[in-house]
């Protein structure tokens, strides 16, 4: 709870609209501020404007971090363009070689599936006041969890030559499961420091 006092006479309803203004910019942080409740008190001259801040929730907002959309992109595109390019060679030419037709009938499904399945798996998790929501953008669907209905739940590291790959791994009781990864979702640390803070005796050492 956050409590503001301003001493003044009774605020015209233009500064009292700056006041909210200037209340609600300094409460802003890296993460989606939900609900903001505003009471405004006025006591005898001189009064006192209070501006009280209830369930003031900060959620960590985990998505697909644009460099790997990015990648991902580049490399359909690149498919798409070999596809392309062979089958126009394939329908110019006369005289074809085996390998012109391996690279339309394999890039060009590659990066459609690629594609589709790129589409249809982008999600946008929402992890805080005891609950984990998962929405689908583009398949119009949500679903959202209690962490009372969280199985159990792991960190995955594995050692790579540019790194240490990292994966949090989430079982709900229904047996889905959802996966983040430090080096392709936003505030992935604020998500496993959140876990270990609300559901320490779930999680399962790997």
């Amino acid at each position: 709870m956050t409590l503001i006092q301003r001493s003044c006479s009774s605020p015209t309803s233009t500064e009292l609209l700056l006041l909210l203004h200037n209340f609600t910019k300094t409460t802003e942080t890296g993460f989606e501020i939900k609900e903001i409740a505003l009471i405004e008190t006025w006591a005898s001259p001189p009064g006192i404007l209070r501006l009280i801040s209830l369930s003031l929730s900060q959620m960590i907002v985990a998505r697909p971090k644009i460099n790997t959309l990015l990648s991902i992109g580049i490399f359909i595109a690149l498919c798409f363009g070999i596809s392309g390019y062979m089958l126009s060679l394939i329908l110019e030419s006369g005289r074809t070689v085996w390998y012109q037709y391996a690279l339309v009938i394999v890039p060009g499904p590659l990066a459609l599936g690629l594609l589709t399945k790129t589409l249809l798996g982008y999600k946008r998790v929402e992890i805080g006041k005891n609950r984990i929501g998962i929405q689908f953008p583009l398949r119009f669907k949500k679903v959202s969890f209690t962490l009372k209905e969280v199985k159990q739940w792991t960190e995955q590291k594995v050692k790579t030559a540019g790194g240490t790959f990292k994966e949090l791994v989430i079982l709900f009781d229904n047996g889905k499961k959802l996966t983040l990864s430090l080096q392709e979702h936003t505030n992935y640390l604020d998500a496993v420091k959140y876990l270990r803070k609300k559901c320490a005796r779930k999680y399962i050492e790997r």
